[in-house]
């Protein structure tokens, strides 16, 4: 459980329509019930989007510190691969590995609308695309029901960019806490993740004080970090790395998205080439608060 012990709302610097705010702000009325919702369309991709996340992850702490030690839990935190498996998040806290959910077909937008709905997401990011309208849903049998559920219970959505930087943002997110970044770090240096944890003994896996978790808990993440190791090529996830270092070097490591409509979200759910084709003009401008 790295999140717990690494993440504090402190960490996040938060600029609303240019404004300095919180994450409280960001992600207001959170509730015991909220779940956060990643959907995903390229390799590594939701990384453009790791601030938002670990943003997320804060402020389920923050709302019962109980959950970091004495009520010890993951954060309900869902990724949604749509058409390939992007490569593994665990590092960041994306667990049990039933947390990441993958589409083999990248053009069933309902499909993604259903998992969504099954997990009872609250806080949904998408990547920035072409948004649709939602005909998708209506075609399908009894498909009202999810886009009514989705609009009363979806607190929050946003857009995202796979390079961490979106045109026509109203939300910026910066930090300078290297324990922040360090997350991502694990998640793009596999093999690193994957020789140490291996030279491990039991008393070393322990020292790492990663919560209530067990030697045995630590074996198993692994063999499912090993088999889900080859998802994305060494050569991608080591130039990622190389450019995410040079921002952190330049100072605080900044990200921006865009808040938007529940019916714009849902209109994001697949890639663009593979979206119902939809004018963008049906779907509803996103009302800020």
């Amino acid at each position: 459980m790295h999140a717990s012990q690494r993440l504090r709302e402190s960490h996040f610097s938060v600029q609303i329509e240019s404004e300095s705010a919180s994450v409280a702000d960001l992600l207001p009325e959170w509730t015991v019930a909220d779940r956060v919702g990643v959907v995903v369309h390229e390799p590594l991709g939701a990384l453009g989007a790791s601030l938002l996340i670990q943003a997320a992850i804060s402020r389920f702490y923050a709302f019962d510190p109980q959950r970091r030690d004495h009520a010890a839990q993951y954060p309900p935190i869902f990724m949604f691969h749509v058409g390939g498996r992007f490569g593994d998040h665990s590092p960041m806290d994306f667990w049990p590995p039933r947390r990441e959910v993958f589409f083999d077909d990248p053009d069933n937008p309902y499909e993604v609308l259903g998992a969504l709905r099954d997990r009872g997401i609250t806080r949904l990011l998408v990547p920035e695309g072409v948004a649709t309208g939602l005909d998708y849903a209506y075609a399908a049998p009894s498909g009202w029901t999810d886009i009514h559920s989705a609009r009363e219970q979806t607190a929050s959505a946003f857009v995202y960019s796979e390079s961490g930087r979106l045109g026509g943002h109203d939300v910026q997110l910066s930090t300078d806490k290297k324990q922040v970044e360090a997350m991502v770090t694990d998640v793009l240096q596999v093999e690193a993740m994957i020789e140490q944890f291996e030279r491990s003994s039991d008393q070393d896996l322990l020292d790492l004080e990663l919560g209530p978790s067990t030697p045995a808990d630590l074996h198993g993440w692994l063999r499912m970090f090993v088999a889900r190791s080859g998802e994305v090529p060494s050569a991608l996830r080591r130039s990622m790395e190389a450019a995410r270092k040079e921002k952190v070097a330049q100072g605080d490591f900044t990200q921006t998205y865009r808040r938007v409509s529940v019916d714009e979200a849902l209109g994001l759910l697949v890639p663009a080439e593979h979206s119902p084709g939809i004018p963008a003009a049906s779907v509803k401008q996103p009302a800020h608060a």
